[in-house]
């Protein structure tokens, strides 16, 4: 299983907490009080935990030093399992509670671990992700998922038209966001199964995608503003969807 890594106090405590076992190796920079902060939620006896004199710890993770605030800490986790497309459909039995989030060629790792975060917050089934021109699962977005990846199933389409149209065979309505349509979605009563799809952070949802959707959805704008970053307006979006369950 390829790994991937967590840096920083906060966010290996989130990790810790949330996805125990997922938790490989544990590196402590020598010296610092990382270990005695993250120890109470070291939960798996299974996690190995290996301390580091600064120089080699430093050198290990050198390349990523730059960027990122290890704080004396890093951990390395394994990769949450990408399910198969036809899998997934086949084992899902979809109903009015029912909402999957699908990502349209999402670029920024961010963005796509804060709309897991949200996603899973809010009660969605399932992230589906183009195979291709698509962020990977990689540290960024464990980081600001705040540990949450493996809490919801990730689904990894081929096609995202084709898994669109078998979908709608299993009785779900095809919702895109986008600031170009004329439904707002405090309009929208959610009464079917739903799939929201959430375009790329320039771009938005593909000409041939919008296509595919039943219905595009707008978040109403003012002071001249014309759209809203795509997790912040994934948010609104699943909360609305929510609130209509209620």
């Amino acid at each position: 299983m390829e790994e991937i890594y967590i840096y920083g106090i906060h966010p290996s405590i989130e990790v810790l907490k949330d996805s125990p076992l997922a938790v490989k190796e544990i590196f402590i920079r020598k010296g610092s009080d990382a270990l005695k902060k993250i120890t109470p939620f070291i939960t798996n006896k299974k996690t190995f935990i290996r301390e580091i004199a600064t120089k080699e710890f430093d050198k290990r993770f050198e390349k990523d030093l730059e960027s990122k605030n290890t704080q004396g800490v890093v951990l390395m986790i394994g990769l949450p399992k990408i399910l198969n497309f036809d899998d997934f459909l086949n084992n899902i039995k979809p109903n009015i509670k029912t909402s999957v989030i699908l990502l349209d060629e999402l670029t920024d790792a961010g963005n796509v671990g804060a709309i897991i975060r949200s996603a899973v917050c809010l009660g969605a089934s399932a992230i589906l992700m183009p195979k291709h021109n698509q962020a990977p699962i990689n540290g960024t977005v464990y980081k600001t998922s705040a540990g949450l990846v493996s809490k919801i199933p990730l689904v990894e389409v081929v096609n995202v038209n084709t898994a669109l149209s078998k979908l709608k065979e299993k009785g779900f309505w095809i919702y895109g966001l986008s600031e170009k349509a004329e439904n707002n979605i405090s309009d929208e009563k959610f009464e079917t199964p739903v799939v929201f799809v959430i375009g790329n952070e320039h771009d938005g949802i593909r000409a041939k995608t919008l296509e595919v959707c039943d219905i595009l959805l707008k978040i109403p704008m003012e002071n001249g503003a014309d759209s809203l970053n795509a997790s912040v307006a994934s948010a609104i979006l699943m909360y609305e969807w929510k609130r209509n369950l209620r």
